[in-house]
């Protein structure tokens, strides 16, 4: 549930209508990404996961206000994101959110732009210090079991790309996988997937539309693992970090949350359309 109310406060923070936000919110919570990972029992992952939503919504704010010090709410659920027990999860989203600070600073319309562009990079780092200072004391129990588990000296390739989705399975975006598999985590429905065009259309939503569009791909396309050369960049710079479908959480993400984009356009359109027709033929019910 936390995962969902992420989504729906992510939508509803941006101004997305009601109907949309739960619709996203409903969407999030029954995509591939999250049930698929109850039946293996990989519990620490899914709670671990719920806080992407609520982080990247918070995120948004937290460079929308544009001050020194990041949300008080944000560092909070990236230190409880950081305990809740999966670090690669936790560094994905990290990732995540400096990617977002680099492209705001860089699509901002601002006179000057240097000053935004320190004020956001001072913001992360007060982040990063804060979120980790808090959770400090997870920070030696953590590194005793991964060397424990022998992930501080890295995997193989071979070993870190098992479990990669193939180009088959993107099929799997319209209908779930009939068994439990990689290719069940794409699966997002067609409800929410038939707007997913029409949210660059959203004039006041464009900027942020278009970084889910490269959340979504690049997610995905690492998630093919080695059937594609990007991968192995991905391992040689992390290669203690393994099963390239975890990071499908953020296509599943980027993609309901453009959905509830497109489908708050078409609601606002209708309302809009049946107000115009309103005035022009009063006698007509709407």
């Amino acid at each position: 549930w936390i995962a969902g109310a992420g989504v729906f406060l992510f939508c509803r923070q941006i101004g997305i209508v009601r109907a949309a936000a739960i619709a996203g919110a409903v969407g999030f919570a029954l995509c591939g990404s999250l049930p698929y990972r109850i039946e293996p029992g990989h519990f620490s992952l899914l709670h671990t996961a719920s806080w992407i939503p609520l982080a990247l919504a918070l995120t948004v704010h937290s460079v929308n206000r544009c001050r020194r010090l990041p949300h008080p709410g944000l560092v909070a659920v990236m230190s409880l994101q950081f305990l809740s027990g999966n670090p690669q999860i936790t560094f994905y989203t990290g990732v995540c959110i400096a990617t977002y600070y680099l492209f705001a600073a860089g699509t901002r319309r601002r006179d000057d732009t240097q000053t935004l562009a320190s004020t956001l990079c001072i913001q992360f780092v007060a982040l990063t210090s804060l979120a980790l200072g808090i959770a400090a004391f997870q920070l030696l129990p953590m590194v005793r079991f991964a060397r424990h588990v022998s992930r501080l000296t890295g995997l193989s390739y071979e070993s870190a790309a098992e479990g990669a989705i193939a180009w088959v399975d993107i099929a799997n975006t319209l209908s779930p996988y009939p068994d439990p598999g990689p290719g069940s985590a794409l699966f997002v429905g067609v409800g929410l997937l038939v707007f997913v065009p029409l949210a660059p259309w959203s004039k006041p939503h464009r900027r942020l539309s278009l970084f889910l569009l490269l959340l979504s791909g690049g997610a995905l396309l690492l998630a093919l693992g080695d059937a594609l050369p990007l991968y192995r960049l991905h391992h040689m710079l992390l290669p203690s970090f393994r099963m390239p479908p975890r990071l499908l959480f953020f296509w599943s993400l980027a993609i309901t949350m453009l959905g509830a984009i497109g489908f708050d356009g078409v609601l606002r359109l209708r309302a809009s359309t049946s107000r115009r027709a309103g005035k022009m033929l009063p006698w007509v019910p709407s």
